[in-house]
This record gives C-alpha cells, sequence and structure tokens, in this order.
C-alpha cells in the first residue's frame, strides 16, 4: 500500500522498491523477490552479511544446543531452537561436513539429535530460492554486501556428537565476516 500510494505521486509512477537487509533478513527478501513475485516490483536488493548458501553458526547452535543467561539464570534454549524452520534454513547447503571421503552436506551425514526431515526441509528452501533467483535472474539488482577478511567457520567435524567448526576447506583458510564464509555470501 506504501508503494502505491507514492506511485500516485507526481513523477512516481514506476516507483520500485530497494530492500537493505541483514542476515537471514536477506533471505527474507530474496523469498519475496525471487518466489513470491515480488519481483515486479522490486528494484534491487541489497544484503549485507547473508548467508545465501548458509552458515556453520546454525550447525554448531542446532547440534550443540544454545543457552543464554547468567548463572542460575541461565536458560536451556536448545529444545526451543530445534523447532525454529528459519534456524535451519541458515544450515550450509554446500559440503561442509568432514569425513575421510571429503566434505559431505548436511544431508549426506546424521546429525546428533536433528530431525533429518528439518535439515531436508531447509535444504528444499535453499533450492527452491536457487531455481527462483535463476529464473528472475536480471529482473531487479542484486548487490550482496560482506566483509571477507575475518576469521570464520566454514566447515567442520562431527565428533562424540558435537560439532567441532573448522576454519579451513582443505588447507585454505576461507575467511568471511567472523559469520558468514565468503564461500556463502
Amino acid at each position: 500500500p506504501a508503494l502505491e500510494r507514492f506511485r500516485t505521486t507526481p513523477g512516481h509512477a514506476d516507483a520500485k522498491i530497494v530492500f537493505v537487509a541483514h542476515s537471514m533478513g536477506g533471505l527474507v527478501a530474496r523469498y519475496y523477490a525471487d518466489v513470491l513475485g515480488g519481483h515486479e516490483i522490486t528494484n534491487k536488493v541489497v544484503t549485507l552479511g547473508t548467508p545465501h548458501r548458509g552458515a556453520l553458526n546454525a550447525l554448531t547452535t542446532l547440534v550443540n544446543g544454545i543457552s543464554k543467561g547468567w548463572g542460575p539464570l541461565k536458560i536451556d534454549l536448545t529444545a526451543f531452537s530445534r523447532t525454529l524452520p528459519s534456524l535451519f534454513q541458515l544450515l550450509p547447503e554446500y559440503a561442509c561436513i568432514a569425513s575421510p571421503g571429503g566434505l559431505q552436506k548436511t544431508t549426506e551425514v546424521t546429525l546428533p539429535d536433528l530431525s533429518a526431515a528439518a535439515v531436508a526441509d531447509a535444504m528444499r528452501f535453499h533450492e527452491e530460492l536457487r531455481s527462483a533467483a535463476a529464473a528472475t535472474a536480471g529482473l531487479y539488482q542484486a548487490h550482496p554486501i560482506l566483509a571477507h577478511t575475518q576469521p570464520t567457520d566454514t566447515t567442520a567435524l562431527i565428533v562424540g556428537g558435537r560439532v567441532q567448526p573448522l576454519r579451513t576447506i582443505g588447507d585454505a583458510d576461507q575467511q568471511g565476516d567472523g559469520t558468514v564464509p565468503r564461500l556463502s555470501a
């Protein structure tokens, strides 16, 4: 409605939206523009630190658990976090689990205490975005922005039912913005 009102002002009949989004917000803006048809009214999508291909922090949080607070006020949010589809959608879609046979995707291994169905659903989200983006390529401008010189967890080992984050693929430090690896941005 705000865009429609703005378009009624002189000189703005063809106005379009510019989205500026951070982290998961960038995936939401892309989903709107690419999957839900928002490309028709979108001029640009600028993303800041968006994990377009996921981030290892999501895997670490989901498997190792998360608690917040201090001392006796600390609360374990692990069970709750494992009910959030959006947290699963932040899982890396690229091969990130180190194994003797090389890197594997999250759907190719059993992840401790995680629903394989929730992981698979999150990977379908990434595929839906990828396919839709290919179909809408060039219909609006996309500008992903990421710092790329900070040590950033990119891959992991699963050891004793826990994620041990690594910052390398092979011998190379992949770097990124401290959360989002360069290959995901």
